[in-house]
């Protein structure tokens, strides 16, 4: 029986290549513009040195693709425990589950038809051209809130591999502390650490090892952190990161190293068809608390409304039971007192009921909901269809419900 570092070092064969066609998937995917699973290491202001392990044995991943978007969410304050909102990630269901569709991604892509639609042909008035300048820049200051970079809903993207972190250059038998962890970089980091492997290795052979992870030759690099102070065009003063990677010295990797290492979790386990329900719910969750502020209507939409049925479809459900409420009190209300919760769920999709529906919607939300599409008091969206606004001076009247942000 071979030993794990015979497995090891058969499966680090011709790696370098394998490993750039996995590279070239996951980024396909990405739009251009427990003990098992250990902690990320932290890289600070100045050098930082780095040991990176190979792919499991039957993996491609050296590196792994991350792609999450920040959403609303509640978040804990590390200084008093406190709960508040805040900004939490939440996977790309595209890139992570193998969807055709993320939820944050077109609940942005239908707010944007929504908001054209609705601007298609208006007439802007003086205040809004002084304001604004044109159309096409006044329906994207409506759409900033969720489409900036800073704090917008798009997509952001980062590389995570296993790794040591030395505490400093373990030069002639230094013995050196050492934490294994999850190392995360940015994409441009990332393209040093395949500069410096260009120079190194002949990138391009079949056979080519990767210097960095390779188990008898992977070369420690220094990942140097520098922070300065910058002045953009406004005069602004602001903080600029860069990241610059430089081989050093050879590290080989002890039996004692493969054998704690063999018991995490791979990297195509964290990061490939890993998107589960919860990450779903996480993000419808995270969506309501954007539309209940922007109100931009998507959410009432029958295009994602029938997305989010479809999502919910090919998820499995955890074995979990539908919970009906008791129906000893039906003769007390209406229809839809009688009806428990897999009744209304069943009643909403059938007619079309104006509703989001996940596992976490309230029983008395579908009920409401239901009673609401039977008689109903109020429109579809923002601009409810009673009163659709007949004039540009109506419609600028509505534009208030946005609240719309000025660019920073």
């Amino acid at each position: 029986m071979s030993s794990l570092r015979e497995r090891y070092a058969k499966a680090g064969e011709g790696s370098l290549q394998r490993q750039k066609e996995m590279d070239a998937k996951l980024e396909s995917l990405v739009p251009k513009n427990s003990n098992n699973r250990p902690g990320y290491i932290t890289i600070e202001e100045g050098k930082n040195y780095i040991r990176i392990y190979p792919a499991h044995v039957g993996s491609d991943c050296v590196w792994g693709m991350k792609a999450v978007h920040w959403i609303p969410g509640v978040v804990e304050d590390k200084t008093t425990g406190v709960q508040k909102e805040g900004r939490v990630p939440v996977f790309n269901a595209r890139v992570h589950g193998g969807f055709d569709k993320d939820p944050v991604e077109h609940y942005v892509y239908i707010a944007e038809l929504i908001v054209r639609q609705k601007f298609n042909g208006y007439q802007m008035n003086a205040e809004e051209k002084q304001a604004h300048g044109t159309l096409d820049r006044m329906i994207n200051n409506l759409l900033w809130p969720i489409k900036n970079f800073k704090d917008g809903l798009g997509m952001q993207s980062s590389w995570v591999a296993y790794a040591d972190k030395y505490a400093d250059l373990p030069r002639n038998g230094k013995k050196v502390d050492k934490v294994f962890g999850r190392l995360e970089v940015f994409p441009k980091v990332r393209d040093e650490f395949n500069k410096q492997a260009a120079a190194i290795e002949d990138c391009d052979s079949p056979a080519a090892i990767d210097p960095f992870s390779d188990l008898d030759g992977g070369w420690l690099v220094n990942l140097q952190k520098t922070v300065q102070q910058t002045v953009d065009k406004s005069g602004k003063s602001k903080k600029e990161t860069t990241y610059t990677v430089a081989h050093v010295i050879v590290v080989p990797l002890s039996e004692e190293d493969l054998e704690a290492y063999d018991k995490v979790d791979p990297l195509d386990k964290l990061f490939v068809n890993s998107y589960k329900r919860s990450d779903f719910e996480k993000a419808i969750e995270g969506l309501k608390i954007v539309e209940k502020k922007y109100k931009y209507g998507v959410l009432k939409s029958p295009e994602f409304i029938q997305y989010v049925d479809e999502m919910n479809s090919l998820f499995p459900q955890d074995g979990e039971q539908v919970e009906g409420n008791s129906t000893d009190d039906a003769n007390d209300g209406d229809e839809f007192d009688a009806m428990n919760r897999e009744e209304l769920i069943e009643f909403c999709k059938d007619n079309k009921v104006s509703i989001l529906i996940t596992r976490n919607t309230p029983e008395e939300e579908l009920r409401e909901a239901a009673r609401q599409h039977v008689q109903p008091i109020g429109g579809d969206l923002p601009w409810d269809k009673d009163d659709e606004p007949q004039s540009p001076q109506a419609q600028q009247r509505d534009l208030s419900k946005f609240k719309p942000q000025a660019k920073r």
